[in-house]
């Protein structure tokens, strides 16, 4: 589930990143920061339009995602709360690429570090500490996704870098959208379809190792995620 609506922060991060670049490379600051306007609003709009998608069809969504009976409880724990704190996710993680794409990749290595090792020290701390099961460790990622909004908002808006978040710039427009549209279609087919791969391996898992196995090969490429996005 998480892999497939990261396709929306993709879709508008790579699609703006590529603008942006293109945009200061003509030495044309205020078109870039009309771009880096348009994709805030537009990664919002998108986010809130899937995740109100994903919780009215949230069981049959679990189902056909491969959620077991027995597993069914947890994937609703857990998704309820992600799913609610997804616009941070998508946000971070969507002006994560356009940081990059001004030419700073020391701070947007810093807003995965913080995401991730703030989630890794929360995790043990809310499962555990808290005794909130399986919720503590959504609580744990929604919470270290908000952290690295927060310092992402922060360095546009104080204009810290080659570009500054403003008010005016906020209004989507069409041909950027359309533009934006065109350059991350592709990277955001390729993530749905890796989400699809992910479905089928499911239930295959399902069907050798049963809802053990699923737990494991999750937990697995969580890990392998996450580091590579260090």
């Amino acid at each position: 589930l998480l892999l497939i609506l990261m396709g929306v922060g993709i879709f508008v991060g790579l699609g703006a990143g590529s603008l942006i670049s293109i945009r200061l490379g003509q030495k044309d600051k205020a078109g870039a920061e009309l771009i880096l306007g348009n994709a805030l609003s537009l990664v919002i709009i998108l986010v809130l339009l899937t995740t109100a998608v994903s919780l009215w069809f949230l069981d049959p969504l679990l189902l056909f995602l491969g959620a077991t009976p027995e597993v069914m409880p947890y994937a609703r724990d857990f998704s309820l709360i992600i799913l609610g704190g997804s616009i941070f996710m998508h946000v971070s993680f969507g002006m994560k690429n356009l940081i990059r794409a001004q030419g700073d990749p020391h701070t947007a290595l810093k807003t995965m570090l913080i995401a991730a090792l703030l989630n890794a020290a929360l995790n043990p701390m809310f499962i555990f500490g808290f005794d909130m099961g399986i919720k503590g460790s959504a609580w744990a990622t929604v919470v270290a996704q908000i952290v690295a909004t927060v310092w992402v908002l922060v360095y546009f808006i104080k204009g810290t870098g080659m570009m500054q978040l403003k008010v005016s710039n906020l209004r989507l427009q069409r041909k950027i959208f359309t533009e934006i549209s065109r350059i991350g279609m592709a990277p955001f087919l390729l993530q749905i379809g890796a989400g699809m791969v992910m479905v089928v391996l499911n239930f295959n898992l399902l069907a050798y190792g049963g809802g053990l196995a699923v737990a494991a090969t999750g937990a697995r490429l969580q890990a392998g995620r996450r580091a590579r996005n260090a």
